[in-house]
């Protein structure tokens, strides 16, 4: 699989708020290539309180979320504890850039570019068998979902969702994040989460990506031992800018 499809993969699947969610949650999300038999990408997203924590296994970088609070806007904040480096980002400056990422999609010759800047879907769901698909002209996404029943903690889901998908964009695919968050909103209007998510790329008939998800509403101790360590690395690390932040992180992962 190439890096740019590793980088879809995490932009178009990763589980992806500004209010506390009702209990704890986690998610647990595997990606796999339609050939392969491990998967591609794999992350922990913990949910307590008012606070989110996403761990990807393949890199020492973890992600925390926090709402709005104490005058402070809601932000991310990434610590990378090999390097011993943390750097903020507001959610206001990720909202910019996604606009700007907008405008250069619509004045794209490229039709991909344009659908994912304002994507069009067809929705169907299938009330037996919890089937929703979302079947535009460039993608189409089956999903597989359960009812989410604790509307709290379906927007808490909903919103870190919509913000960690435009992270991640911001951060590794720089294509716009839109047909995500079609997938995002209509989870949300429904009330459903999904267990499994099938992407088609157009005129094919098996997926190109798929996505497992496991939710769970309790936090393990080895959940919370690894927030404790997220936090201690995050009172040590040195405070960075974005820059040299995904920098440095760019120059490791090519070594």
């Amino acid at each position: 699989m190439t890096n740019f499809t590793q980088k879809l993969a995490v932009s178009l699947f990763s589980l992806t708020c500004t209010v506390a969610v009702a209990g704890d949650l986690r998610i647990e999300t595997r990606v796999y290539a339609h050939d392969e038999e491990l998967p591609v990408c794999e992350s922990v997203t913990l949910f307590t309180g008012d606070t989110v924590y996403d761990f990807r296994e393949d890199r020492s970088v973890v992600t925390i979320f926090r709402s709005a609070a104490a005058g402070k806007p809601a932000r991310f904040v990434l610590v990378d504890s090999d390097r011993s480096v943390r750097t903020e980002i507001e959610l206001r400056r990720v909202d910019q850039a996604m606009a700007s990422l907008r405008k250069w999609a619509a004045s794209s010759k490229d039709p991909y570019l344009r659908f994912a800047g304002d994507p069009v879907f067809a929705e169907t769901f299938d009330e037996q068998t919890g089937e929703l698909t979302l079947a535009g002209d460039q993608l189409t996404y089956r999903l597989v979902t359960v009812p989410m029943e604790d509307d709290q903690q379906r927007l808490a889901v909903r919103q870190f969702l919509d913000s960690f998908t435009k992270l991640q964009t911001l951060l590794e695919t720089s294509l716009p994040p839109d047909p995500r968050l079609r997938v995002n909103e209509a989870l949300f209007r429904r009330g459903l989460m999904p267990v499994e998510t099938k992407l088609y790329s157009r005129d094919e008939e098996d997926p190109s990506l798929r996505a497992e998800h496991l939710a769970a509403p309790l936090l393990s101790k080895r959940d919370r031992a690894r927030i404790d360590a997220a936090l201690d690395s995050l009172s040590i690390c040195r405070e960075v800018s974005n820059e040299e932040f995904h920098l440095g992180g760019a120059r490791t992962a090519s070594k």
